[in-house]
């Protein structure tokens, strides 16, 4: 069927299911599989030279509500910049699956088979003795229109599982950030691409001899399960409480190599760095910008994470600096003052930091009068490692090592660090009290799961039912990075819409963690950061001011 007559057939209000738009070479043609109780199952071809146009009516759902599998990879493969997503309207299993359960393995957990066989309970890919029968292309057709029904079934259930609260995030910040990361992926930012080119193989050659010292062969150490095995089958004797469902994420490698001082996870540690330092320099050296996906459903607490490059995971020191601007336009970058201590002064009401940051003191420099420590420098490693929930051996390893980094000199041993976590939380009572009524909350008995629920966004996170000091330190760093992957995501979306209306020559090219780059004209620089300024700092409304830095 062409696009013209299926749409003669919908009636508005119907919600249709879509399959992934699929190209067809031989013909230069897009094919689309769709599925709705008014006009059955079926499919549509459209030239590849108007998949913008076909793609587009179908997707904005101003003509009839859809449901869709990962709409923003679609646009990201098919270069579909330009619609106008009514979040009423367009259903994204994918993002809904990703809210109800934010902690599945984004290469796998988010697929269509998977939520298939878990919310459907239907076998996936479907392979029926009929299906083998048929030839090509009619079995192709069959597929698409298979999986149009699936995408309709499973957002039916999903929608149906979703809170008032989910559904708000849903509509007003996940779906709306989903086109605004689309437009930086196609956009990409700019690279020193020389630089680029001259560290490559210096990274390469250090990256290598890692690999030749660790002696892992073919077995891809990102992977939390692999890593597992890798360290099991090296004879590591794992502590209480990692290592549980034989898995090894980044925080059970850090805790591995600062509490319990095992060398191979520090050496994963920095393979991970390297190789991530080593793909951003490959694809930096090929281009003059890189194209970095941003991905939605790779962290369980809502933050966004660049891949493909992975530019907010390089070296922070000696590649951060090779993302340029190019000739004639500049880079303005803003974040949040100490912005995780403000959201934790909100969340925890404690008088003595919301009086601190109500007053505009710095809270690095009231640490490093507290702690008697020569500048604010030195507070800061010491302010980011409690609130982040480290113990008192990590935290003397971090201070050592954040000092040594800077230049500055000493060190502190563990008894000091345990000073420092008396002394902070000594002047901020209300904070200990405040994790701990969360905690009891998350731990009280459960017939099947612990769910946290954040009080400020609605968003939620589900834990292993195990109990464990590492629990509590996930507790904690999600409820504070919730509240600030919402705040930037928030941004992101105000922003967009700003520059847009008022016709600049700008664009967001990256987000690091809780900073937000804009590459503009040099000459509209000014108005840029009036703009960046008046949106994140009322991006939410907490109980203390959000101030924001620029770079």
């Amino acid at each position: 069927m062409d696009l013209k007559s299926f749409l003669s057939t919908v009636n508005k209000d119907s919600l249709v299911g879509l399959s992934v738009p699929l190209s067809v070479p031989e013909d230069d043609s897009v094919i689309i599989g769709y599925y709705g109780p008014e006009t059955g199952a079926g499919y549509i071809t459209a030239p590849r030279g108007e998949l913008d146009s076909a793609v587009g009516i179908l997707y904005t759902g101003k003509r009839f509500p859809v449901a869709v599998h990962g709409l923003k990879r679609m646009r990201e493969v098919y270069e579909i910049r330009g619609l106008e997503i009514d979040p009423l309207r367009v259903w994204d299993t994918r993002l809904m699956a990703h809210l109800l359960d934010p902690s599945r393995d984004d290469d796998h957990g988010y697929r269509l088979s998977a939520l298939v066989r878990e919310y459907l309970y239907k076998d996936y890919p479907y392979m029926g003795e009929d299906l083998f029968a048929q030839g090509y292309p009619e079995f192709l057709h069959h597929c698409l229109e298979k999986d149009a029904g699936l995408v309709y079934d499973l957002s039916e259930v999903l929608r149906a599982k979703m809170d008032s609260d989910l559904l708000r995030l849903y509509r007003e910040v996940e779906l709306p950030v989903s086109s605004v990361l689309v437009h930086m992926h196609l956009d990409g930012i700019a690279v020193n691409q020389a630089a680029c080119c001259n560290s490559l193989a210096a990274a390469r050659l250090q990256l290598e001899q890692l690999k030749s010292q660790l002696d892992f062969g073919s077995r891809n150490l990102f992977s939390a399960r692999k890593t597992y095995w890798y360290l099991h089958d090296k004879g590591v004797d794992f502590p209480e409480g990692i290592g549980r469902g034989f898995r090894i994420d980044d925080d059970d490698l850090k805790e591995l190599a600062e509490e319990h001082g095992i060398e191979l996870a520090a050496q994963i540690l920095l393979w991970r760095k390297l190789t991530r330092d080593v793909r951003f320099l490959e694809a930096g050296a090929g281009a003059d910008r890189v194209h970095p996906v941003w991905r939605m459903t790779r962290a369980s607490t809502g933050r966004i994470v660049a891949s493909d490059p992975p530019v907010q995971s390089i070296d922070k020191k000696k590649y951060r600096p090779l993302l340029i601007a190019p000739p004639g336009r500049t880079l303005v970058k803003a974040d949040w003052k100490t912005c995780q201590a403000r959201i934790l002064a909100h969340l925890s009401r404690d008088p003595e930091l919301s009086r601190l940051f109500l007053a505009g003191e710095d809270l690095h420099t009231r640490t490093g009068q507290m702690m008697g420590l020569g500048s604010r420098e030195e507070a800061k490693p010491i302010n980011f490692g409690i609130i982040f929930g480290q113990g008192s051996r990590a935290l003397a390893r971090e201070i050592t090592a954040s000092w040594k980094e800077q230049g500055l000199p000493g060190g502190a041993d563990e008894s000091q660090a345990e000073n420092y976590i008396d002394t902070f939380f000594g002047t901020y009572k209300s904070i200990h009290p405040y994790f701990n009524g969360e905690f009891a909350t998350l731990t009280e008995p459960r017939p099947s799961e612990r769910v946290l629920k954040n009080p400020v966004t609605g968003r939620i996170r589900r834990f292993p039912k195990r109990e464990s000091d590492k629990l509590m330190r996930e507790m904690k760093a999600t409820l504070l990075q919730q509240v600030e992957s919402h705040l930037l995501k928030a941004s992101l979306v105000r922003l967009s819409a700003e520059l847009k209306e008022r016709g600049l020559d700008a664009r967001i090219v990256a987000c690091i963690h809780d900073s937000i780059w804009i590459e503009t004209a040099a000459e509209e620089e000014r108005k840029v950061r009036e703009i960046m300024e008046m949106v994140m700092i009322t991006a939410m409304i907490l109980s203390v001011p959000l101030p924001v830095d620029f770079q």
